[in-house]
């Protein structure tokens, strides 16, 4: 069958032409070419049945082109109605009748079978069953939606509220073998205590958090020993202030009380012997210089230092008063094993 596309234009083979005296030789005159591009007498169209009109005028010329067969131009009124379209010419003094028959398609159908369109198609059935132009339309509107269109077995489990056939899902069951719940429901439970062992993690966080931490805690320990070192120091420290203190009180006896030593001071011999008393102005100096440190740095620092230890130590937890929760599992890097009861604490 030979096909044709609705409302355009087409060269078609046409004949082939032979003698009508004999209905064998070929009719290759130029003047058979005169009698199909004839304005009243040439080429005859039947469209999809109708009756047999002349072909749309302003033609283009016909050419001969081989065993009696001519190139004959259709143009897009020739082909404009979809169907059977019979072409015909008959001129008895000269040639046999001559047809052939075509079929116009639409555009869409002839570009989908001859090129690389694709059929539109008017859907009505989807396996067997029939479908409403509403669902059709919305499926072909908003496309596929996996939330809206869905197989029956989805919309069941989407709608489904209880399923006895599931492990898991009866809580009478689930009681009867966790035992009652504390809280309003077992789910309940279980959020509460989640929420606890997430308050648990962020308490214990700081246990090795080298900046607040049982780290932290240690270096500001190491600190406070070293600058409380000063206190025994018979260098720098108390030790070394009460000595000073002693050699001054000494050096000092011989005032008396409310002064009364300076009464010898009267004579040359007293002035003399205070002349010769020994300088403490050294002693004096040194002993101010040594409470100097003590007061302005030695103890703003045991200060400071006391204070990060009391920030550390608020973080610890105390379940039994007056016990910081922990786990110890080492001394020395030596293991420790017990239970505190039966088996006391003690190494490995």
């Amino acid at each position: 069958m030979k096909i044709l596309k609705q409302s355009t234009a087409a060269h078609i083979m046409f004949g082939p032409f032979v003698d009508k005296g004999d209905g064998v030789t070929l009719e290759v005159a130029a003047g058979i070419i005169t009698s199909i591009d004839h304005a009243t007498t040439g080429i005859f169209l039947s469209k999809n049945g109708a009756a047999g009109a002349i072909r749309h005028q302003g033609v283009t010329a016909s050419v001969l082109d081989a065993y009696g067969m001519f190139q004959v131009h259709l143009d897009t009124t020739d082909t404009d109605t979809v169907g059977n379209l019979r072409v015909m010419m008959a001129e008895a003094a000269t040639f046999l009748p001559v047809h052939d028959d075509y079929v116009v398609l639409p555009a869409n159908v002839y570009d989908s079978l001859m090129g690389t369109d694709l059929l539109d198609v008017s859907v009505t059935q989807i396996g067997g069953v029939a479908q409403s132009a509403t669902d059709l339309k919305d499926f072909a509107d908003t496309g596929y939606d996996p939330t809206t269109h869905k197989v029956q077995g989805l919309v069941l489990a989407d709608t489904c509220t209880t399923n006895s056939d599931m492990k898991g899902t009866d809580s009478a069951a689930l009681a009867s073998v966790l035992g009652a719940a504390v809280g309003a429901s077992i789910s309940a439970d279980i959020a509460a205590v989640k929420a606890q062992t997430v308050a648990i993690e962020a308490d214990t966080d700081v246990i090795d958090d080298a900046t607040s931490g049982l780290v932290k805690i240690a270096s500001d320990v190491a600190a406070i020993l070293v600058d409380t070192d000063v206190i025994d120091d018979g260098t720098s420290g108390l030790v070394k202030i009460a000595q000073d203190v002693a050699a001054t009180l000494v050096d000092t006896a011989v005032i008396g009380a409310l002064g009364a030593g300076l009464t010898a001071l009267a004579t040359q011999a007293s002035v003399d012997a205070l002349a010769d008393a020994p300088d403490l102005t050294g002693e004096v100096t040194a002993l101010q210089t040594d409470l100097d440190t003590l007061l302005d740095t030695d103890l703003p620092a045991v200060k400071v230092d006391t204070a990060a230890v009391k920030v550390q130590t608020d973080k610890l937890q105390f379940t039994v008063a007056r016990h910081v929760d922990s786990n110890l599992q080492y001394v020395n890097d030596v293991a420790l094993v017990g239970d505190g009861g039966a088996t006391p604490w003690g190494p490995a």
